[in-house]
């Protein structure tokens, strides 16, 4: 039998044996604690480095344009009204230094009725029929303003046109277009455009249209008979070419423009001309 002194020792003993492993496992726990710390980074914001990635492939997006089309013509009584509101919206966006690019094409399929409209042209009315085809509107008619390549109405309607273009305007270009040159050869009626583009697009073309201001004719036949009509930025010419960083053009002007009210209107549309217009700039002919 133990006596009490060796039941006290045997009691210490276990006891001590007891508390070592108590204090050895709660080191082991106290030294994984601190370690998962360690491995865990800090998310203070106040710390933080933004992504260097995601800054560098932001795009970079220019200031809105509208570009807007008008097929039109000397032939249609409904006309007229179109071409007045085309004309005032640039007066009113020079103004106030919004970019609008108004465009006056004149169809010829109008010619029929008795009057050749001077400015019409095939191309012109095969655009407009291009266009219609894309989006799916009732057909070809006059007059028919058309913003940016993608909304289309009768283009006597002031107050919707307005609408759209004010909605044109809200949306930043995605390329930007500088024309750094033009060259203009009076006795040759040429022009030598040089632009570039800043941007990308693979399946865009670049129109480049000439347009004329201030002309007025008086229509001796057809709906028009005895009016005499104001038309501006009409169209006098057209190329579109593919779509380059960088290109030099050679233009065939008609005769008899006034170079003086007229200008180069450079324009870069998706879907190999028929989509969006995605960027846009001008430069008068002198």
């Amino acid at each position: 039998m133990p006596t009490n002194l060796q039941k006290t020792l045997l009691f210490i003993t276990s006891f001590a044996a007891i508390m070592g492993l108590i204090f050895t496992q709660k080191s082991e726990s106290q030294s994984a604690f601190i370690s998962l710390q360690k491995e865990v980074p800090d998310f203070n914001t106040s710390t933080m480095t933004p992504n260097p990635t995601l800054n560098s492939t932001t795009p970079t997006l220019t200031k809105a344009i509208a570009v807007v089309e008008l097929f039109t013509s000397q032939g249609c009584s409904s006309c007229p009204p179109a071409d007045r509101v085309l004309r005032e919206m640039m007066e009113e966006g020079e103004k106030m230094g919004k970019r609008i690019y108004g465009l006056s094409f004149h169809v010829d399929y109008w010619n029929y009725l008795g009057w050749k409209d001077p400015y019409s042209h095939a191309d012109f009315s095969n655009r407009q029929r291009r266009y219609n085809q894309l989006l799916k509107s009732r057909g070809s008619y006059t007059p028919q303003m058309i913003v940016n390549g993608v909304s289309e109405f009768v283009g006597s309607k002031r107050e919707y046109a307005n609408q759209q273009v004010s909605y044109a305007l809200e949306t930043p270009a995605k390329v930007t277009v500088k024309i750094s040159d033009l060259q203009l050869d009076k006795t040759k009626n040429q022009a030598q455009l040089e632009y570039q583009l800043t941007g990308d697009c693979k399946d865009c073309k670049v129109h480049i249209a000439v347009v004329e201001s201030s002309l007025k004719d008086a229509v001796k036949r057809g709906e028009n008979h005895g009016r005499t009509l104001q038309h501006d930025n009409v169209v006098r010419a057209f190329h579109t070419k593919g779509f380059e960083a960088s290109d030099r053009v050679k233009l065939d002007l008609p005769k008899g423009m006034d170079f003086s009210e007229s200008a180069v209107i450079v324009y870069v549309q998706e879907k190999n001309g028929y989509g969006k217009i995605i960027g846009a700039g001008s430069w008068d002919l002198e």
